[in-house]
């Protein structure tokens, strides 16, 4: 809720999401012609980290508890035993709200609209939206990362050094 609500200010307030307002702060503006198409380019599938934490939904509230403070980024996903996404729990939540996903063949732009709207540092890979199964999660600082070495390539290929 308190990102939620800090998200909502934060767009009001300047008129923009927090994670574009980071990529303005190193000198990354979405809007940009060449720079849309580098994002349109890259595929989340190629951003995506296989190690994550699940549970099923019936695992017991003491052992999600448990799993929630050993995991690696603060954050479970809700796997039912076909591998479906149902739910994200989070350390500062300990309640499964509906998750946020990317699917993997998502551009970069469509992750950077999900991440911002989301507020979410880590969102959910999945094969698709009609399946939800999880194929991994995307990390915000690597989809920046991967944004920018794609901006350095392409301006460096249009100075002729690539």
């Amino acid at each position: 809720i308190a990102t939620v609500i800090a998200s909502v200010i934060t767009q009001q307030v300047t008129g923009q999401s927090f994670f574009t307002w980071q990529l303005k702060r190193l000198g990354i503006t979405v809007r940009g012609g060449n720079e849309i198409g580098s994002l349109r380019n890259i595929k989340v599938a190629g951003v995506t980290d296989a190690t994550y934490e699940t549970v099923e939904p019936d695992t017991p509230i003491p052992e999600v508890r448990v799993r929630l403070q050993q995991a690696p980024w603060g954050e479970l996903f809700v796997v039912d035993g076909s591998g479906r996404l149902a739910a994200t729990i989070t350390f500062a939540a300990d309640v499964a709200r509906r998750p946020a996903a990317l699917q993997a063949h998502d551009d970069l732009e469509t992750a950077i609209q999900k991440f911002g709207a989301s507020g979410e540092a880590h969102v959910a890979v999945v094969d698709g939206y009609d399946s939800m199964r999880m194929l991994g999660v995307a990390h915000e600082h690597e989809v920046m990362l991967a944004y920018r070495r794609a901006i350095e390539q392409a301006r460096a290929e249009e100075r002729g050094e690539a």
